[in-house]
């Protein structure tokens, strides 16, 4: 989704301000602590006076995501010693912790990964948060199960593997690249979404 930094102040919205266009091609602003997500300008309208976006907004550039180099460390959390360090090799253990988002430059975002379950927890809100299924140890899982029993998982087609490209098998069982974790925010307790690609 491509977002958009407002450049100078307006009556009801101030400069820094985050913007993106959905799906239907509107300008929208984001929601924030004080105002809930909200309309700006009309895909007619933009198209209309395309200057807006040039004069007024400045595109954010998405964030790039990091990659080791050959022989560089890296670090990943692994579901029963926390985070550990390896070295780059482009192995398939590499880049299967790289594709699903277990690949961390420090010691310290590896470990922050692991914070993020415990944190919504502790806020006693209703959340959903897609995670690689390894960061999640069967102790946390059973600890959670006991505590909430409104533990759910919403895993998407295209997130799902039915080829083990280690053990070569196929069809045996799913190996989840990543899911959605969530705490009294589904209905069922596991969902399986179809996700066609587009």
């Amino acid at each position: 989704m491509t977002k958009y930094k407002l450049l100078k102040d307006l009556p009801t919205f101030n400069k820094g301000d985050v913007f993106f266009i959905s799906k239907q091609g509107n300008l929208i602003a984001e929601t924030t602590a004080s105002r809930p997500e909200q309309m700006i300008y009309t895909k007619l309208t933009l198209k209309k006076h395309s200057n807006i976006l040039q004069n007024w907004f400045e595109k954010i550039k998405e964030p790039e995501i990091w990659k080791p180099k050959n022989g560089e460390e890296y670090w990943y959390v692994n579901d029963l010693y926390g985070a550990l360090t390896d070295f780059w090799d482009d192995t398939d253990s590499d880049q299967f912790r790289y594709e699903i988002g277990n690949c961390f430059k420090t010691k310290e975002e590896a470990e922050l990964e692991l914070k993020k379950w415990e944190r919504c927890l502790e806020l006693g809100k209703p959340f959903a948060l897609l995670l690689p299924v390894n960061i999640l140890s069967d102790s946390v899982i059973n600890a959670t199960v006991k505590d909430y029993d409104k533990l759910s998982l919403l895993i998407p087609s295209r997130r799902m593997r039915f080829y083990n490209a280690f053990t070569g098998e196929t069809g045996k069982q799913p190996t989840f690249k990543a899911c959605y974790f969530g705490i009294d925010f589904f209905e069922e307790p596991i969902i399986l979404v179809d996700m066609e690609l587009k």
